[in-house]
C-alpha cells in the first residue's frame, strides 16, 4: 500500500527540514500535487524548478544586483567588472539595483551555475538586452574623455543566490504547513487546500514563514530552524484575499450600473428627440 497523502505532505516536510536538497524536495511537491490533484500545488512547484519564462516573478526572487562594466583606458588597458555608480544609470536600471534582479530561472538550470561559482569563486554574470547602448550611454555620463565601456552586465553574488534558494525552501514549509491547517483532522489533503495555500503564501502575505541555516549551499542545508504562523494568520490572509476580491467586485458593479444608467439616459433622449 503506498503513502497516503498525509504521509506524503509529513514526508517533504521532514526532507525540507533537515536539508534534503531543495530541486528534490520541490520534485516531490510535483508528486503530490499530481496525487492531490492540486493544479495550484504543481504549477508553483514546477516553476520553481522550471522557470518563470513566461509569468511574473515572485517578490522573494528579486535579488541584490549590481550593473558592472568592462573599460578600455586611454592608454589601452583592460578593466573588468568594475562596478558602475547607481546614481548614473537610466532609471530603469536603477529600478533594477533598487529593488532586486528578478531571476527567472528555474533551479534545476541555477544548481549547476552555482557549483561552478562556488568552485571559481565567482559572481553571476547576467546580460542586459541592449548592453552596447547602455555600455556607449555610461562612456558618455561616466568617464573621461579616451575611455570607454566595451561591455556592462548585471553582476549576483552566490551568497544572494543561496540566500534566495533558503527562501524558496521557506515558501514550500510554509505552504505544506498551510495545506495540513486546511485539512479537516484524519482526512486526506483535498485539492482545494494545495491551491489555496499556494495562493496566501504567494501573493503577498505578512505571515512569513523562514528557513535560517547555519550553512547553506546549492539548496542543502545542515541545521534548520523554523517559526511557523498559526492557524489565525492564515484564515487572516484568507480574510484579506477575500476583501481584495470583494472590493474588486463592488467597484466593477458600480461601474456597470454607471454604464446602465448612461445608457437608459440617451436611450430616453432618443426617444424625446423622435
Amino acid at each position: 500500500m503506498g503513502q497516503s497523502h498525509r504521509e506524503r505532505l509529513d514526508s517533504i516536510e521532514r526532507d525540507l527540514l533537515s536539508g534534503v536538497a531543495l530541486a528534490d524536495c520541490l520534485r516531490a511537491c510535483v508528486a503530490l500535487a499530481l496525487a492531490m490533484e492540486s493544479g495550484g500545488l504543481r504549477e508553483w512547484a514546477e516553476r520553481e524548478l522550471n522557470g518563470y519564462a513566461f509569468a511574473e516573478v515572485p517578490d522573494y526572487r528579486h535579488v541584490p544586483a549590481v550593473v558592472v562594466g568592462d573599460i578600455r583606458s586611454v592608454a589601452g588597458h583592460d578593466l573588468r567588472n568594475k562596478t558602475v555608480p547607481a546614481d548614473r544609470l537610466p532609471e530603469v536600471y536603477q529600478a533594477v539595483v533598487e529593488h532586486g534582479f528578478p531571476i527567472h530561472l528555474g533551479l534545476t538550470d541555477l544548481v549547476p551555475q552555482l557549483d561552478r561559482l562556488a568552485r571559481h569563486g565567482e559572481p553571476l554574470h547576467l546580460s542586459i538586452t541592449d548592453a552596447p547602448r547602455l555600455a556607449q550611454h555610461l562612456t558618455k555620463a561616466v568617464l573621461r574623455s579616451g575611455a570607454r565601456y566595451t561591455d556592462v552586465r548585471y553582476q549576483i553574488t552566490e551568497a544572494d543566490l543561496v540566500s534566495m534558494f533558503e527562501r524558496i525552501r521557506g515558501r514550500a514549509v510554509h505552504v505544506l504547513h498551510d495545506i495540513r491547517a486546511l485539512t479537516p483532522a484524519d482526512a486526506e489533503p483535498p485539492a482545494r487546500a494545495g491551491n489555496q495555500a499556494v495562493s496566501v503564501v504567494n501573493h503577498g502575505s505578512n505571515n512569513q514563514f523562514t528557513v535560517t541555516t547555519n550553512q547553506a549551499q546549492h539548496g542543502n542545508a545542515s541545521s534548520t530552524h523554523t517559526t511557523a504562523p498559526g492557524d489565525t494568520g492564515i484564515a487572516h490572509e484568507a480574510l484579506r484575499w477575500a476583501k481584495r476580491q470583494t472590493r474588486w467586485t463592488i467597484a466593477g458593479g458600480i461601474i456597470a450600473v454607471i454604464g446602465l444608467l448612461v445608457a437608459v439616459y440617451f436611450g430616453l433622449a432618443a426617444l424625446d428627440a423622435g
